[in-house]
Order: structure tokens, then C-alpha cells, then sequence
């Protein structure tokens, strides 16, 4: 069935839409497409890292999202009006939940302050509930039969709601794009072009089909569901590409204290040929309770099987592209990695083995000036990072350079 123009849309202006002949069946199938992906993605990042609130925050937002999308689809899928009324009802209902979790997620994400205030946080929770309590009625009239299935028809209030939501929705934006102009690292800068993308013109495409078109008394496909899949596809790439939203996971918890007592805040130098005893100590702080971290020239297969380390995240250093691999020239990217698990972390340490790779692959110069800034994330996060280094493999003068910001353990 294809799409034509509407005569009898309520106190609407018709208008003729470039793609006049979208299949009615693939239409109908967006919400339910979009509910799929989604949900998917939403229940794979709280997979990741239960623990995070970063990664909590997430999966809740977009399960209101996906439901939402089943919402939308099974509205406009029913043959009953009373059905189809009920089930419009239900997806307002979820939709004046939706902002308040684009907001707090980015409140969380920022690290702002407004979200470990709970005051705030209700406050950012409680107009979803007044709106469906007392306004629901007035912002939801009733629904229509269109060409493309069941639509509700918006109430006297529904102007207020929308511009509301591009309120909420600016705003989540600028906290973005200061994030954004704040940080100095370039893998970060590239992980918030890559979400501001994917989610400001998805936000605006959104915005218009599904709400102003309504005030506007135009009649377009409402394409919402279709633009969330492009929000949630853009974070799901920043996950994949960058590893975003995803650290730290702790090892099993063993019984007393660490037999190596690491001071916290400081960076330690392990001069050694082969990096067993960095190996010993890292182990023996994770499996009690410290979060860790790894960025080894090993491959991780073998350091899982020797060192017998299971949730622990780990980073090869190769020229190989790979999920799990970082390239040796990208100091930067690995800087941002560090930095982000130990803004995570309560408790950490850190284990980098490999700078003579590194060093190969740059200049000592480079290398020196990114353990320079590593040691200060180190400090300033109260956490621990061991070094192990051959001293074969640098000059006299270059080790000297080594020890002199560092502990010689």
C-alpha cells in the first residue's frame, strides 16, 4: 500500500512528502526494527560493565527508547481503535520519560555534579510523572486512521511538551559540545564528534517529523524510531571503536591484604628483562579488590593464561588493527584509555609493559612527555602505575630521565 495524501487529518494541512510511495508493511516494520536494535544495544552495554552508572544509565534510557519503538509500531499496527488508543496512550506515557533520561545520562557522562545530587536527580524525574499523572489528557487527544496505520492526535498542551523537549534536548547538546571543547585529548574529542552526530541530527530530523510537524499541521511519516536507531548505532560504534562506556571490571576478590602495599598516587619504575615480577604485583593487587589495567606488548591470550587474569581489560599494543588492540603511534588514544578507567576507578593500578615498543615506534622524546602525563593522571586520580623497563634497551642518560619521575621498585 502505498502512501498518499491525507483529506480527513483533523485541522491539518496536507503535504506531499518526497518519498510518496514508502511501502506500507516496511513502514510499519521501522518501530519494530528499532526495538530490536535498541534494546540490543542498551542490554550489551550494561553486559559490559553492570557496575559502571555511566553503563546503568544507559541501558535504562534506551530500554525506554525500545519501548517506545514496540509502543509506536504495535499503535499503529492495530486494527481496533480502542486498541490502538491504548496502546498511543502507553507510548506518550513512555515518551515523557525519554528526556529526562537523555539528561541524566549526560549529567553522568560529563561527570557533572548536578548527578550525585539527589535532589536534582529526582527533580530531572519528577515532570514525567506529573505529565502522565494530570496532563496526559490534554497533550494526547485521540488517534486517527491515516494511510500508515494508527496516529494519535495531539491535545491543547501538546505545544508545551514539544517545547519542552527542545529545551531538554538543547541543553543535553551544550553539555556535550562543553565536554567536548573542556577536553584536550584528541581520541576524546573524537569519541564526542562521533555521539554529537549521531545524535544531534538524528534529534532534530526526530524532532520535526514526530513533534513540529504535529504543531505545524503538517502531515510527514513519523520517522522517530528510525532516527533512534542512528543515536544508538553512534554510541555503539564510540563502544566498539574507542571502548567507550566500557571499564573497569574488577577480578575475584581474594581474602586479606595485597602482599605488595603500593602506595596510592605514585608511578613505579620495575627495571627488569622479562616483566615477571610487574606481572606478580599486578596480580596480587587485582585479585584483591583493585581495579586493573593493562597495556602490554604481550599478547593478551598469553597474559590471561600466565598470569591467570579473567575480567581484567587489556590492550595490545600492535600496528594490527583489532577491537582490543591499540596502535603504538596513538599515544594519545592510550593516554585517553588510562585516563578514563582511572576517573572510574575508587582504587586502581595500572600495569604498562612494552615502552621500549613504544619507544621504537615514536621518539624517546614523545614517550618521555606521555609518561610524564601519565604520572599526572596517576596523581591526580590517587592510583598506582607500575613500569616495567629494560634498562638494556635505553642509555644511561635516558634512564635517568625515567627514574627521575618515578619510584624505583
Amino acid at each position: 500500500m502505498g502512501m498518499s495524501l491525507i483529506t480527513n487529518w483533523p485541522e491539518q494541512k496536507t503535504f506531499i512528502w518526497m518519498f510518496s510511495y514508502l511501502p506500507m508493511n516496511f513502514y510499519l516494520l521501522i518501530p519494530f526494527i528499532a526495538y530490536t536494535i535498541n534494546s540490543t544495544i542498551a542490554l550489551y552495554v550494561l553486559f559490559m560493565d553492570p557496575q559502571r552508572k555511566v553503563n546503568r544509565v544507559f541501558c535504562a534510557g534506551f530500554l525506554f527508547v525500545a519501548a517506545w519503538n514496540l509502543s509506536e509500531g504495535m499503535m499503529r499496527s492495530r486494527a481496533d481503535y480502542s486498541d490502538a488508543f491504548l496502546w498511543s496512550r502507553i507510548m506518550l506515557t513512555i515518551v515523557f520519560f525519554i528526556p529526562s533520561f537523555i539528561l541524566y545520562f549526560s549529567l553522568v557522562f560529563a561527570n557533572h555534579r548536578f548527578s550525585k545530587n539527589v535532589l536534582i536527580s529526582t527533580f530531572i524525574f519528577f515532570p514525567p510523572f506529573f505529565f502522565s499523572a494530570f496532563l496526559l489528557p490534554y497533550i494526547h487527544k485521540s488517534v486517527t486512521m491515516t494511510p500508515l496505520g494508527f496516529d494519535y492526535v495531539p491535545g491543547p498542551l501538546f505545544p508545551l511538551f514539544s517545547l519542552l523537549y527542545l529545551l531538554v534536548c538543547l541543553f543535553t547538546l551544550s553539555i556535550f559540545y562543553r565536554k567536548y571543547f573542556l577536553t584536550s585529548s584528541k581520541s576524546e574529542k573524537g569519541i564526542f564528534i562521533i555521539i554529537l552526530l549521531g545524535f544531534t541530527l538524528p534529534m532534530i530530523l526526530g524532532l520535526f517529523t514526530n513533534l513540529f510537524s504535529r504543531m505545524l499541521g503538517i502531515f510527514l511519516p513519523k520517522l522517530g524510531s528510525l532516527f533512534s536507531v542512528f543515536v544508538s548505532l553512534s554510541f555503539l560504534y564510540a563502544i566498539k571503536k574507542h571502548r567507550f562506556l566500557i571499564l573497569p571490571i574488577s577480578e575475584k576478590k581474594e581474602e586479606g591484604l595485597p602482599l605488595h602495599a603500593l602506595q596510592r598516587g605514585t608511578s613505579y619504575i620495575m627495571e627488569e628483562e622479562m616483566p615477571e615480577r610487574s606481572y606478580r604485583i599486578f596480580f596480587d593487587l587485582v585479585s584483591h579488590g583493585i581495579h586493573g589495567i593493562i597495556i602490554t606488548r604481550t599478547h593478551p591470550s598469553k597474559v590471561k593464561t600466565i598470569v591467570g587474569l579473567q575480567k581484567t581489560p587489556m590492550f595490545w599494543l600492535t600496528s594490527i588493527k583489532g577491537e582490543q588492540n591499540l596502535e603504538p603511534q596513538d599515544l594519545s588514544k592510550i593516554l585517553y584509555i588510562v585516563s578514563s578507567f582511572l576517573r572510574e576507578s575508587s582504587d586502581s593500578v595500572v600495569l604498562l609493559e612494552g615502552i621500549e615498543y613504544l619507544t621504537y615506534s615514536n621518539t624517546f622524546d614523545a614517550v618521555l612527555r606521555f609518561i610524564y602525563a601519565l604520572d599526572d593522571c596517576i596523581t591526580l586520580n590517587d592510583s598506582r602505575l607500575v613500569l616495567p623497563v629494560n634498562p638494556k634497551a635505553f642509555s644511561a642518560k635516558e634512564m635517568g630521565l625515567l627514574r627521575k619521575e618515578m619510584t624505583i621498585l
